[in-house]
C-alpha cells in the first residue's frame, strides 16, 4: 500500500511475493475508520496435460502361436559367455512378445476421477430444484424440498458405493484407498535435475567429493577351491524354488531390458525356455561373470518430507533387472544353507534371517533390562547409528572379509559387485548412467545378507555389554548397581573405544549426532543417573529420556506411556482417513482396511508394551472401540463390546497381548533361533516320568518385583502352561495361530459374561 489506511497511518497492508498481483489504493465506504484495501489476482486456467503411456495388450496374445514359436528355440545356439548369453535370452523373450503383443504407445488425457451421477440421481436433483424454486409459493413444494434432499443424498451415496465397488473389482482395494487418501510426501517437482540427483546418490557415502573412488581394487575373480563356498551348478528345482520365493511374480512392469516378471512366470513352465534360462544361469555361475546389463539399476527418488529443500531429502528406491533377482535368489538360498550349517551369523544379529524379526530383537533387549531391574540394578543402553551404512561398505574389504573369515569365495561375487551403474528416472525423464562404486547393491536380494556378514564381527569387539543388532541398528546394554557408576562409565567408554576402532578399520563412520544413551532404573534411583554422559570421538553424549528403536519407544521407567500415546495418535489419524471413505465402501472393505491400517499398529510389539498399566491399555481399547464404530456404523454411545467380540472377532488389549505372546512363544520353541536356544526348558527334560505336564515349560525364574513379573519369559511360561495340550501340539504355526485365535476369543467372551 502506498497511501495511509487510517487517518495518516499505514496500519493495513498486503504481504505477497507474487509480482503479478495488482494492489490498488484504499477506498472509503464509510463502514469504519479503516479504509478498505483490495487487490487483483490473475488465475490462469490450468490446461489438461496429455500423458504418454506405453503398454502391452496381454489379453489379445495368441498364446498358442507364441508358445509354439518359443518351443523351437535352439538352446545349443546360446553363446558360452554370459554377456552374449544374456543378449540371446533377452532377445528371444522380448522378440517373441514384440511379435504377439507389441508395445503400444498412446496419448491419453487426464480424466476426472470420481463417481458419475446416475440417471436416477440426476432426475431427483431436477425435481428437488423444481420444488426449491416454488418453496415460497407452495407449502407442498416447501415440504417436498426436505424429502428430496434426503432422497438425493441417499442416491448419491449409492452412486459412490457403486463406483467404489467398480474400482475395487478392476484396480483393487488399495488402489482405491491410495487415490482417496493421497500421501503427504507427494512432491511433483524435483529441486534439481536428474543428473545432479543421480550423482548425489552415487557419491553420498563419501565424506567429500574428492574422496570418490572405486572401492573394488581388482575386478578379476579368483578361481574357487574346494574349501570355499561357491555355486557350482544350478538345477531346475533350484530355479523353481527361487522363483516361487520372489515377490510379485505376476507383475507386468518391464525392467530396462524389456522383460517383465509376468513373462518369466508364463515361460518358465515351457521346457525349451526353462532350459534356456537354466543354461544362462549356469553360464554365469560357472564363468563367475554377471553381465553388465544386469547390473544397471533404475532409481526412483521418493521425497522423505512434504517439501524437499535439499538433495538429502530424497530417498533412492532402486529397481533392478528381473533376471538378476533370480540369479541372486538362487545364490542366496545356497549361501543360507552354508551359513546355517557352519553357524556363521552371530546370534546377536536379528536382521535378514529366517524366523527372526524386530519383535524378537526387542524382546531380547527389554527382558534383559527387566531382569536387571528386578535384581535392583540399572541399565545403560547405547544405540549407535552408522552414517549411510549400506551405501558405505567398501567392496574390496567386504570380499576380503568373506574369503578370509567366512570361507566364502569371491568368485562370481566380485563380478556381481563391480561395474555397477544406475540412472535416476522421474516423470519419464532419465538421467545419464553414473557408476556406483561403493556399498552393497540397493534394491537387491543379496545386498542385505552381504551387509550382515560385513558387520557380523561387531559383537565380538565388546566385552562389557550385551549387543543386539538388526541390520544397521545396533544397541549395547550395560548393567550395574548404583555404587558402580564410575566403573560402569569406564566399561562403556572401553567398549565404545573398541567399536570406534572397529568402525574405522571397516570404513564405517559413526553418526555421533544420532547416537542415543538411555538410562533405565527404578523410580527411586532415577535422580542418581540423570547426569550420566559419555564421549564418542571427543563428542559428549548426554542421557536421553527416550529411545526409539525398531519402532518401539523405550522410556526411562519402562512405562510405555510415550509409545502408546504415539501409536494411539497414528491410529486415530488413520481412522479419520477411513471416515472419508465411509460412504464409499461396504462394511467388508472397511473392516479389511481397518485391520490392515489400524490393528496392525496395535499388534506390533504388543507382547512387550502390553504389560503396561491399565490406563494405557484403556487408551488402546478406546482406539479399538472407535474403529469398530466406524466399521459397524454405530453411534458414539451405542454398546459395542459384544459386536467387537462376536461379530468382528477382535481381541481387546489384554487378550491381544496374550495372543501375540503365545504366537512368539510357539516360534521360539519350534524354530531354530540361536539367541533363544535353551530359552525354555520342557518339563520332560527335568525327569523321566511321563506325566500330563510333560508338554509344559519349567520356569526357572522367580520374579521379585513388578519388573520381573512383566518379563516376556515369565508371562510366556505361565500362558503356555495354561493352554490345552492339543493346541500346544499343533503341527504348524498357521494351525496354532488359527486355533489360538478361536481359543482366545472364546476365553474373552466367557470372561466378559
Amino acid at each position: 500500500m502506498q497511501k495511509p489506511t487510517r487517518l495518516d497511518n499505514l496500519l493495513d497492508f498486503i504481504i505477497t511475493s507474487d509480482d503479478s498481483i495488482s494492489v490498488y489504493d484504499p477506498i472509503d465506504f464509510n463502514i469504519s475508520d479503516h479504509l478498505l484495501t483490495y487487490f487483483d489476482v490473475n488465475f490462469e486456467k490450468t490446461k489438461q496435460k496429455n500423458k504418454l503411456i506405453k503398454y502391452r495388450s496381454y489379453n489379445k496374445i495368441d498364446w498358442g502361436s507364441l508358445l509354439t514359436d518359443l518351443s523351437y528355440v535352439d538352446v545349443e545356439e546360446m553363446p558360452a559367455d554370459s554377456e552374449n548369453a544374456l543378449d540371446f535370452l533377452s532377445g528371444t523373450i522380448v522378440g517373441a512378445f514384440d511379435k504377439y503383443a507389441p508395445v503400444t504407445v498412446q496419448t491419453v488425457k487426464t480424466k476426472y476421477w470420481g463417481p458419475a451421477f446416475s440417471s436416477k440421481t440426476k432426475r431427483l436433483i431436477s425435481i428437488k430444484k423444481y420444488h426449491y424454486r416454488r418453496r415460497n409459493i407452495s407449502d407442498f413444494s416447501a415440504s417436498q424440498v426436505k424429502v428430496y434432499t434426503k432422497l438425493v443424498s441417499h442416491s448419491i451415496n449409492k452412486d459412490m458405493r457403486d463406483f467404489a465397488q467398480h474400482q475395487v473389482v478392476h484396480d483393487g482395494l488399495w488402489s482405491l484407498y491410495n487415490k482417496l487418501v493421497p500421501k503427504n510426501c507427494n512432491n511433483l517437482d524435483l529441486i534439481c535435475n536428474v543428473d545432479a540427483l543421480n550423482e548425489f546418490f552415487c557419491t553420498v557415502a563419501f565424506p567429500n567429493p574428492e574422496a570418490f573412488h572405486d572401492t573394488s581394487v581388482t575386478k578379476k575373480s579368483n578361481l574357487p577351491n574346494g574349501s570355499l563356498f561357491h555355486v557350482e551348478s544350478v538345477s531346475s528345482s533350484d530355479v523353481f524354488i527361487a522363483w516361487k520365493q520372489l515377490k510379485n511374480t505376476s507383475r507386468k512392469t518391464e525392467d530396462h531390458l524389456g522383460i517383465a516378471k509376468y513373462m518369466l512366470e508364463v515361460l518358465l513352465p515351457l521346457p525349451q525356455m526353462k532350459e534356456a534360462i537354466l543354461r544362462f544361469l549356469n553360464i554365469s555361475f560357472k564363468t563367475g561373470i554377471v553381465p553388465t546389463k544386469l547390473k544397471v539399476a533404475r532409481v526412483i527418488p521418493i521425497p522423505k518430507i512434504q517439501k524437499p529443500q535439499q538433495l538429502g531429502d530424497y530417498r533412492p528406491i532402486s529397481i533392478t533387472a528381473n533376471l538378476i533377482l533370480l540369479l541372486e535368489k538362487i545364490y542366496l538360498n545356497k549361501l543360507e544353507c552354508f551359513l546355517n550349517q557352519h553357524k556363521i551369523i552371530s546370534k546377536y544379529q536379528f536382521g535378514f534371517r529366517r524366523n527372526h524379526s524386530t519383535e524378537l530383537a526387542m524382546i531380547a533387549l527389554v527382558d534383559k533390562i527387566k531382569y536387571q531391574l528386578d535384581q535392583k540394578m540399572f541399565c545403560v543402553i547405547v544405540a549407535l547409528d552408522f552414517r549411510k551404512a549400506f551405501d558405505s561398505v567398501p567392496r574390496e574389504s567386504l570380499l576380503n572379509k568373506l574369503t578370509s573369515k567366512y570361507n566364502i569365495s569371491d568368485f562370481w561375487l566380485r563380478s556381481y559387485l563391480s561395474d555397477r551403474y544406475q540412472y535416476v528416472s522421474f516423470n519419464d525423464v532419465n538421467s545419464t548412467l553414473f557408476q556406483n562404486v561403493v556399498g552393497v547393491p540397493q534394491g537387491s536380494v543379496l545386498g542385505p545378507v552381504l551387509f550382515s556378514l560385513y558387520i557380523n564381527d561387531l559383537p565380538d569387539v565388546v566385552s562389557h555389554s550385551d549387543p543386539g543388532i538388526f541390520a544397521d541398528d545396533s544397541t549395547f546394554c550395560f548393567t550395574g548397581n548404583h555404587t558402580q557408576m564410575d566403573e560402569i562409565r569406564d566399561k562403556i567408554n572401553s567398549d565404545l573405544n573398541e567399536i570406534v576402532k572397529w568402525s574405522k578399520m571397516n570404513n564405517l563412520l559413526l553418526n555421533e549426532k544420532k547416537t542415543v544413551i538411555l538410562m533405565v532404573s527404578r523410580y527411586h534411583s532415577l535422580d542418581e543417573v540423570k547426569s550420566f554422559n559419555i564421549k564418542i570421538n571427543g563428542i559428549q553424549i548426554f542421557a536421553s529420556d527416550e529411545l526409539k528403536c525398531l519402532g518401539l519407544t523405550i522410556d526411562r521407567k519402562l512405562t510405555w506411556d510415550s509409545h502408546i500415546t504415539n501409536i494411539a495418535k497414528k491410529c486415530y489419524h488413520r481412522i479419520r482417513a477411513l471416515y472419508v471413505m465411509k460412504s464409499y465402501l461396504s462394511r467388508e472393505y472397511l473392516q479389511t482396511l481397518g485391520q490392515s491400517l489400524v490393528l496392525s499398529l496395535l499388534h506390533y510389539m504388543s507382547a512387550i508394551w502390553g504389560r503396561s498399566t491399565k490406563s494405557n491399555l484403556k487408551t488402546i481399547e478406546k482406539v479399538i472401540r472407535c474403529l469398530s464404530r466406524l466399521v459397524l456404523s454405530k453411534r458414539k454411545y451405542d454398546p459395542i463390546s459384544k459386536d467387537i467380540m462376536l461379530d468382528l472377532k477382535w481381541l481387546f488389549p489384554s487378550y491381544l497381548t496374550d495372543f501375540t505372546t503365545l504366537c512368539t512363544t510357539y516360534k521360539i520353541i519350534h524354530y531354530e533361533i540361536p539367541y533363544f536356544k535353551d530359552y525354555y526348558l520342557p518339563n520332560h527334560l527335568m525327569h523321566n516320568h511321563c506325566t500330563r505336564q510333560k508338554s509344559n515349560i519349567y520356569c526357572n525364574f522367580s520374579p521379585k518385583s513388578k519388573y520381573g513379573i512383566s518379563t516376556f519369559y515369565y508371562n510366556s511360561v505361565l500362558l503356555w502352561n495354561k493352554l490345552p495340550i492339543e493346541l500346544k501340539n499343533s503341527s504348524s504355526y498357521i494351525c496354532f495361530k488359527t486355533n489360538l485365535k478361536k481359543f482366545m476369543l472364546q476365553l474373552q467372551a466367557t470372561n466378559s459374561e
